[in-house]
């Protein structure tokens, strides 16, 4: 898919919510059923500051942890007391590249894990359950390589614009997963790849 089509994929999701309501109404949960997974590029660009970093080309600032799947870094603009993001090594353009593959499942469940783990490693605040853990959904992503927000602790403003505000584009990561799962087992697969290119 080109650059062009991507971008009007976008901003063709950005009126379907404003027209359904979803972009008010919605919710991280109901956000990950709707997603069109497959429907983006799988691979982002080489250019992209996220895949230098888990690559080597660039300089990592506020590394926090690594997994042979995954890197965590501090937010550069941070939203709570601990607000980390993981990078997926696999240079995945987005969520909407995401497809119901065993590969994408243990991707997801890796970095679902290495957040809680560096929250751990960090004492962070209150009980998981509380914790936040999500993706943006484009066209509302700061940068194309797919990242895990992990934050616990109180939101500040802009934060609870982010994360609670911007319901149709943003989708909890547990909700994200038990959909790639349950789509998962009821897909054949076809030489390791997903027999589903949209879903």
């Amino acid at each position: 898919m080109s650059a062009d089509r991507t971008a009007l994929a976008r901003i063709s999701a950005l009126v379907k919510a404003l027209c359904s309501g979803h972009l008010f109404f919605g919710t991280p949960e109901s956000t990950a059923v709707r997603l069109p997974l497959g429907s983006e590029p799988r691979e982002s660009s080489p250019d992209c500051i996220f895949r230098s970093m888990v690559e080597g080309r660039a300089k990592v600032p506020r590394k926090v942890s690594e997994t042979p799947g995954t890197m965590v870094i501090g937010d550069h603009r941070p939203v709570a007391t601990h607000h980390l993001l993981v990078l997926p090594r696999a240079p995945i353009l987005s969520v909407l590249s995401l497809e119901p593959t065993a590969e994408d499942v243990n991707l997801i469940e890796e970095m679902v894990e290495a957040g809680k783990q560096a929250l751990r490693d960090l004492n962070a605040p209150g009980p998981e359950s509380e914790w936040v853990l999500g993706f943006h959904v484009p066209p509302f992503t700061s940068v194309d390589h797919l990242h895990l927000h992990c934050i616990a602790g109180p939101l500040t403003w802009r934060g609870r614009l982010k994360f609670y505000f911007n319901r149709a584009f943003y989708a909890s990561a547990s909700a994200v997963l038990t959909r790639l799962q349950h789509l998962y087992a009821k897909t054949p697969e076809l030489d390791g790849h997903s027999a589903l290119s949209r879903v």
